[in-house]
């Protein structure tokens, strides 16, 4: 197998690949945001300790804000190292990432987890970012063998969600 696909995304369409890749993370935050405002309000409402409940009130939703805020500066700071267009080579072996004058192999085992859902394959990489691409790169034919590849790999997990 050796399939090429190549591709640019705006900011905003690689954050929101990123922010699917890490559709629990975000969700798990966003309910212990909500666990620490309804924790406030209570403290406020019974005057139990109000100035803790004044600052859980205040300082959950700006973590929430702060985890999109954070993932909005790893992607510029990605986009601003490997500028222009990305391509992936995807072999038997591995992948390489391919961008400028950079180029990155990489072994299936060094991904933590690969999936996808309806839009996206996801790669997850020990201490990267996971790459988002998008399914409608790929000629039907291409995407099917390399998803019959991916899903016979170990780091391989079924989305929870039909595609």
């Amino acid at each position: 197998m050796s399939i090429h696909v190549s591709y640019e995304l705006t900011a905003e369409e690689e954050y929101r690949g990123v922010r699917r890749a890490y559709r629990r993370r975000f969700a798990v935050v966003r309910a212990c945001c909500a666990v620490l405002v309804a924790c406030g309000i209570v403290l406020l409402v019974t005057g139990g300790q109000p100035a803790l409940g004044v600052v859980l009130v205040v300082v959950a939703p700006l973590l929430a804000f702060w985890q999109s805020f954070v993932t909005r500066l790893g992607v510029a700071r990605h986009r601003a190292e490997y500028p222009g267009p990305l391509t992936i080579t995807f072999k038997d072996s591995g992948c390489a990432f391919t961008t400028g004058n950079f180029r990155q192999p990489f072994s299936w085992s060094r991904f933590t987890r690969i999936t996808d859902d309806r839009d996206h394959l996801y790669l997850y990489a020990r201490g990267e970012l996971p790459v988002a691409v998008p399914k409608s790169e790929f000629h039907p034919y291409e995407l099917g063998e390399l998803l019959r590849v991916l899903r016979s790999r170990p780091n391989y997990r079924p989305p929870r969600r039909p595609s």
